[in-house]
């Protein structure tokens, strides 16, 4: 049985839900075909992240709260945060900005899975996936291990090729992943099961007007010394 928008809606009241066009759809693909890629896996995966990307920035700009300020009526983060605070938000965010950069991306879709996004210096990873059924978010270790991709938030999205919409089923924190996450040493993810996700999109802006998220600090991997690499590669 297939769920329409508004059922899913009445399901997961908390969820962002968003749709796009079987046009915006063909559009990213053909996008993508026209870019070289490794293999079909990673022309694939480039795919995924184009759309949901193109999708999730499309959304942000129908937010006026998110990127600039909304000075006629309350939006939704301004409804949460008066509740908060008893007073309207009165900072807009800045533009969002999108790592790697947007040249970069093919190359970069075509060995790792994810693309960032940077709101007023708050780091979110989204994370596209089609599974039918979901059960975790699953973070290639790059996301986590490496300082400079690192992240404030990682942020789980289900893309519905056929039905047209992307539904964010929610988001850990770096913490979380980083010292809670289960590591999964076949594919080199961290996953964070669907359960533990916070779904409500809004407590994460609201977190962060409230309480700006520090820089991040990131334990640098260890190095191997040429003895221990060479002993790996006989290992293999």
């Amino acid at each position: 049985m297939k769920l329409r928008l508004e059922d899913l809606a009445c399901l997961h009241p908390d969820q962002v839900l968003i749709e796009f066009s079987p046009e915006e759809r063909e559009q990213a693909w053909q996008q993508i075909q026209a870019q070289g890629y490794s293999n079909q896996a990673a022309c694939w995966r480039a795919y995924l992240n184009s759309l949901c990307l193109n999708t999730f920035l499309s959304y942000l700009d129908t937010e006026p709260n998110l990127t600039k300020p909304n000075l006629t009526k309350p939006n939704l983060l301004e409804t949460a945060l008066d509740k908060a605070l008893n007073k309207p938000l009165d900072t807009p965010l800045n533009k969002p900005l999108v790592w790697p950069d947007l040249g970069d991306l093919p190359s970069f879709w075509d060995v790792v899975n994810g693309t960032a996004v940077e709101l007023n210096q708050t780091r979110l990873v989204l994370i596209p996936s089609e599974e039918i059924k979901f059960t975790a978010l699953r973070v290639p270790r790059e996301w986590v291990d490496i300082p400079e991709w690192a992240s404030h938030y990682y942020v789980a999205m289900q893309l519905n090729l056929e039905e047209c919409w992307l539904q964010v089923w929610g988001y850990t924190t770096y913490q979380q992943l980083r010292d809670h996450g289960n590591y999964d040493i076949i594919d080199e993810t961290y996953a964070v099961d669907a359960v533990d996700l916070i779904e409500d999109f809004n407590v994460m802006w609201v977190t962060e007007e409230l309480t700006p998220s520090p820089k991040l600090t990131v334990k640098p991997m260890a190095r191997l010394s040429s003895d221990e690499a060479t002993t790996l590669i006989k290992q293999l």
